[in-house]
């Protein structure tokens, strides 16, 4: 593991303390989640503009499930519309802003819902400012 992702498991394990999650299984979850869903590296979601049109089917479903090949093709290249297509309309985000408030950070949170709790939780307008 690189040094960067070694300082940030630090960060999260100083994290943890500082909120009281000490439990060592509980740690292991958390770390284990941060692990798959970014390796370490705050990220934000990528586009899926390269991935198969069945890989984003699996994926999301109904969501793409009215859209031909081609369309879905077409969609895939403009990632904002993509985004909006996917996540609009969904956990608090209104028709168009499935891209502002698509998957970031340690954890990829997702959705205007969640921006809104996890920001109330840790006293930061996430909402607007994503």
């Amino acid at each position: 593991m690189n040094s960067e992702r070694m300082a940030n498991v630090s960060l999260l394990m100083d994290a943890m303390q500082n909120a009281g999650i000490s439990n060592p299984y509980l740690q292991a979850a958390i770390l284990g989640v941060v692990g798959k869903e970014s390796k370490f590296l705050p990220k934000d979601e990528r586009c899926y503009n390269n991935t198969s049109n069945e890989r984003i089917r699996g994926v999301f479903g109904a969501k793409v499930g009215g859209y031909t090949e081609s369309e879905l093709t077409t969609l895939k290249k403009d990632c904002e519309a993509f985004f909006n297509v996917v996540y609009g309309g969904r956990y608090g985000n209104m028709g168009n802003d499935g891209y502002k408030y698509r998957g970031r950070g340690f954890n990829q949170l997702t959705f205007r819902g969640s921006y809104k709790s996890i920001g109330d939780k840790i006293g930061v307008n996430l909402v607007a400012n994503p």
